[in-house]
């Protein structure tokens, strides 16, 4: 049999500063012939999030760094194209956490019994499993319910709302019965957050005084802060948080691109003594690997109950996955940012 020919996505350089598509380039490969129990997956979707870009540097970080001119990973969702294993067939749908960034993969018997991917429902369309049905919505998901315990009618803040973790959170918060507050960087973004997903207010932070608009929209503070920012953003935020607040630390966008990071900001310690609050971090596989299929299932519930809406972003092939990571880092995305890989791949409607 003829090796299947595949193009992969490799970092070519160390980035510096800010992001540039120059950093990664396209290499060339052909995939090994499958052996008992392999499966060889054609991919349809790549999801892109910001925080991938804290393991292209040298330091380490919240998982293994990339290595130069080697393929690189993040969420995956591909579909069988060959099987040599008794448990997965042809056109089955398969979702890897980890997936590596190349118009097909060659995954081994070992891997498929060591859980590396997973079979997910192919009657839900595919883009679902690298946004909300993903490792978005999981985080959302555990990070506001497990670590922020929204109470109803508490008030509920989320920055970089609009984004895919944060359309999520702000839902959420809404079925748990809150008043969600989202921060977001352009109008468009407010609009949508506020008129497509219900949030209640928003805040523009480049066209607005978070501090200010905040102790407007909330007085007497609000009670869960869902962190993807960090910076100003979340220094301001912080200062309006009321007593025994969960500020829940996701991500820090404001910092990816900064080297060193040395933007030390607010010291919080005062705040979180006197006002009893509450401020965490957390990494999702790490902290809540065992747990995952609760969250799908309560995830997969919410968005066939249509409580759960959603937006994507779609850039078109695997040449672009490069520009992808800029963007996102610059904050173009409105909703979860996906590549799509194979041309007929179905996209969330």
């Amino acid at each position: 049999m003829e090796k299947i020919k595949v193009k992969k996505v490799i970092l070519a350089r160390r980035p510096h500063g800010a992001l540039k598509k120059e950093d990664f380039a396209i290499k060339e490969d052909k995939l090994g012939e499958p052996q008992p129990g392999d499966v060889i997956a054609e991919t349809l979707f790549l999801g892109i999030d910001a925080g991938l870009r804290a393991l292209m540097n040298e330091e380490p970080s919240f998982a293994p760094n990339y290595k130069l001119n080697e393929v690189l990973f993040g969420q995956g969702i591909g579909r069988v194209i060959m099987s040599k294993n008794d448990q997965l067939k042809e056109g089955d749908i398969i979702f890897a956490p980890s997936y590596p960034w190349q118009t097909a993969v060659h995954f081994t018997a070992d891997q498929i019994k060591e859980g590396k991917i997973k079979k997910v429902d192919a009657s839900i369309p595919p883009s679902l499993y690298v946004s909300t049905l993903g490792n978005n919505g999981l985080t959302a998901y555990f990070g506001l319910l497990d670590i922020g315990q929204p109470k109803e009618g508490e008030t509920v803040i989320v920055s970089a709302a609009a984004g895919g973790v944060g359309q999520v959170v702000g839902q959420i918060a809404k079925i748990k019965g809150c008043k969600v507050i989202g921060i977001v960087g352009t109008d468009r973004k407010l609009r949508f957050i506020k008129e497509d997903l219900g949030f209640d207010d928003g805040i523009n932070y480049r066209a607005e005084n978070v501090e200010a608009k905040l102790q407007k929209l909330c007085p007497t503070g609000a009670n869960v802060f869902f962190d993807n920012v960090a910076g100003d953003v979340g220094d301001s935020v912080l200062k309006n948080l009321s007593l025994h607040a969960r500020y829940i630390c996701c991500g820090a966008v404001s910092a990816y691109n900064k080297q060193p990071r040395d933007d030390i900001g607010l010291r919080p310690q005062f705040i979180l003594i006197e006002r009893g609050i509450k401020m965490q971090g957390f990494i999702i596989f790490r902290d809540y690997g065992d747990r995952l299929d609760e969250g799908l299932k309560q995830l997969t519930e919410w968005y066939r109950e249509g409580k759960l809406k959603h937006k994507e972003t779609v850039i078109e092939g695997i040449e672009n996955v490069g520009q992808a990571m800029v963007d996102i880092l610059s904050g173009k995305n409105i909703g979860k940012l996906v590549v799509r890989v194979a041309a007929d791949a179905q996209v969330a409607p």
